[in-house]
């Protein structure tokens, strides 16, 4: 019988979606490719994610979201982990890291432009 170490192969079950990625890339690597070829800083991206195959991705960029309902290794290396689930907690990052609530610079609220 064949497994998914035949074919070189990662598998993610989300018990919604079943991811197939190739071992040699993820979300985060193919940031970094983006990013280079695009000229931005990861450092000062926004990532956010709720499951396994959104580690790499998270641990690439300089300030790392886990929506409510998400995989506690992403909360753990989440910077800020969203009261809210699913997209609403994507809503809630947005609103509170984007959309000029909040000043960001090496991880760290820096200005609230409320205040």
């Amino acid at each position: 019988m064949l497994s998914k170490e035949d074919f070189g192969v990662e598998v993610y079950d989300t018990q919604f979606t079943l991811h197939i990625t190739d071992n040699n890339v993820n979300k985060g690597s193919s940031l970094e490719i983006v990013a280079e070829k695009h000229g931005f800083d990861l450092s000062e991206v926004l990532a956010m994610g709720d499951r396994e195959n959104d580690i790499e991705f998270l641990k690439a960029c300089g300030f790392k979201a886990a929506v409510a309902n998400a995989d506690e290794e992403l909360k753990e290396i989440a910077d800020y982990v969203c009261k809210n689930k699913y997209g609403d907690g994507v809503k809630e990052a947005i609103e509170k890291f984007v959309l000029n609530k909040h000043i960001l610079k090496n991880n760290y609220v820096i200005k609230n432009i409320n205040d």
